[in-house]
């Protein structure tokens, strides 16, 4: 190769998806020469699912945005403080899973002209403005850059593998180690030579994850049309599914159709097993840390009371498909003075719990009065009562859970957080300010319910004496969102290639830290020595 000094130009696409790149001319006296780096021929989509909330959506109705996650602090706060004049009716109307489509918001990506693997229009035609870009751009860059561009000092006689590549080949085994290190060999024998471009797929997470699953496949569709009779690419017939917390519910849903055109699945924090977290928010809202004005706007935009909470979530299978499964460790909810602990045990969460409301059992999980503010139940179905309605929604979510049970792609690598500084819920906890040590656990199940707040504190009536009884905060290690209890389940699926315990993250922003992105490029890397080529 020349000695000449060189820079590297960026890489463009048309809407046919074809490669070029641009460079000025320059006087014979300017020596520095333009490097064009042409991606290989060979294709293999990345298709990144992103979580719950994770996806911008739109109101048809009103043709505003319904569901668009700021990005940035300040846009957070303006956000929150809107969110905090909502009332629970507007909040239904606004999220009504039969009004809203999945929105591209591509303002957030800004103009990526330091982005030389991609240029801004092909981001767009790969849909990465229908995510939210704080939690995901950055993971959608490494993998579009990294995959496709994974040498350093190409300008040279000897490149070499970029720093990431280096620390995928020889991890830090105490927090990381793979049962099967990818090798230098591996690396260099399909690491450049496969093309992975990176797209995104939103989805209507208020819907149940089957209408995201068919999403899904429905991106493949538009992408192997894409790529069909292409002059530059040679489609491999394969995708890869890289998925963020419930995205992989969507996921693990979307491979049981697909048959043989998925080469693998990397799931990242993945709530295979739901998070009891979900019941608490019904009863007493989005949890708040103490003296946390992060968290505190947080919970406004998610809904800071159980009014704000089951407006929403009471009529969208999506989110109560995030409920403990039946595959969850039973026991989960506790009935506790802090010496006395009752755990109420369950082979069937969906009927001994979800299905009750504060009317019917104290410690049910839906208000019923709280269902329906805005009337827009009564409206779509007349002859049922909001709780007819909410039930209704959670047979979705059953069918669902029913529906994966504990299957997995044939090539499935995961990871997931065990970290006890990101507390989370592997339990929810109904703790009692009095003594009660000399009630059975029957005796407080048949307590008779006095009143209720939307914060969670609750007085309740047993055998002719009243307790009052408020729901505990955090208590377990996970990621802040997902416990350990069922992220770890995502080892035991049926087929797991490699599971990886990581500490030192949020659940939101997982894909931001350093060891997550090793793992999910050393599972790419795996799984491309199983592409025939």
């Amino acid at each position: 190769m020349s000695q000449e000094p060189l820079r590297r130009v960026g890489v463009q696409f048309n809407e046919n998806m074809h490669p070029s790149s641009e460079s000025s001319v320059s006087p014979e006296t300017f020596t520095t020469r333009a490097l064009v780096l042409c991606p290989a021929h060979i294709t293999v989509p990345v298709i990144f699912v992103p979580g719950i909330m994770g996806t911008n959506l739109k109101n048809t109705e009103t043709n505003k945005p319904a569901w668009s996650v700021p990005n940035g602090k300040i846009a957070g706060l303006r956000e929150g403080i809107a969110r905090a004049w909502q009332t629970p009716a507007s909040r239904q109307n606004e999220l009504n899973p039969d009004a809203c489509v999945v929105d591209e918001v591509n303002g957030p990506l800004g103009d990526l002209s330091d982005f030389l693997a991609m240029n801004p229009e092909e981001a767009k035609r790969r849909h990465w403005g229908e995510i939210h870009a704080d939690s995901y751009l950055n993971i959608l860059k490494t993998l579009e850059d990294r995959l496709n561009y994974p040498f350093s000092s190409v300008e040279s006689n000897n490149p070499v593998p970029e720093e990431i590549w280096k620390s995928v080949m020889n991890p830090d085994e105490n927090i990381w180690k793979p049962k099967s290190p990818l090798t230098e060999d591996e690396f260099k024998d399909r690491m450049g030579g496969i093309y992975f471009p990176v797209y995104a797929c939103g989805y209507n997470w208020l819907q149940s994850n089957e209408e995201g699953a068919k999403r899904v496949i429905e991106r493949i569709e538009e992408i192997e049309k894409r790529l069909e009779n292409h002059t530059y690419f040679k489609y491999s017939g394969k995708v890869i599914l890289v998925t963020h917390s419930m995205g992989g519910l969507v996921a693990r849903r979307a491979v049981q159709d697909l048959g043989d055109k998925v080469l693998g699945v990397i799931h990242g924090v993945q709530p295979v097993g739901g998070a009891p977290v979900v019941y608490r928010r019904f009863r007493a809202g989005t949890e708040v840390g103490f003296l946390s004005l992060t968290d505190y706007v947080v919970a406004k935009i998610m809904g800071y009371t159980a009014a704000d909470v089951t407006s929403v979530m009471a009529n969208a299978p999506g989110p109560l498909e995030l409920l403990p499964t039946k595959g969850y460790p039973t026991g989960w909810l506790h009935f506790t003075d802090g010496k006395t602990t009752h755990q109420m045990k369950t082979s069937d969460p969906y009927e001994e719990i979800y299905s009750y409301t504060t009317e019917k059992k104290w410690w049910g999980m839906v208000n019923s009065n709280l269902i329906d503010p805005s009337g827009l139940d009564k409206k779509k179905e007349p002859d049922k009562t909001p709780e007819d309605y909410f039930k209704t929604q959670l047979k979705i979510a059953k069918k669902f859970h029913d529906t994966i049970k504990n299957t997995s792609h044939e090539k499935t690598y995961v990871y997931f957080g065990d970290d006890e500084k990101q507390q989370s819920f592997p339990f929810v906890a109904w703790h009692c300010k009095q003594d009660i040590s000399e009630l059975s656990l029957a005796d407080i199940q048949e307590g008779t319910l006095k009143e209720t707040s939307t914060t969670g504190e609750t007085v309740v009536e047993i055998k002719g004496k009243q307790y009052t009884f408020t729901l505990e905060g955090k208590n377990g290690p996970g990621d802040g969102t997902v416990p350990t209890s069922s992220g770890e389940m995502g080892g035991q699926l049926e087929h797991v290639a490699d599971c990886f315990r990581l500490k030192g993250f949020d659940h939101q922003l997982s894909y931001e830290n350093p060891y997550a992105q090793q793992t999910v490029l050393h599972a790419l890397g795996k799984l491309a020595q199983d592409l025939p080529v």
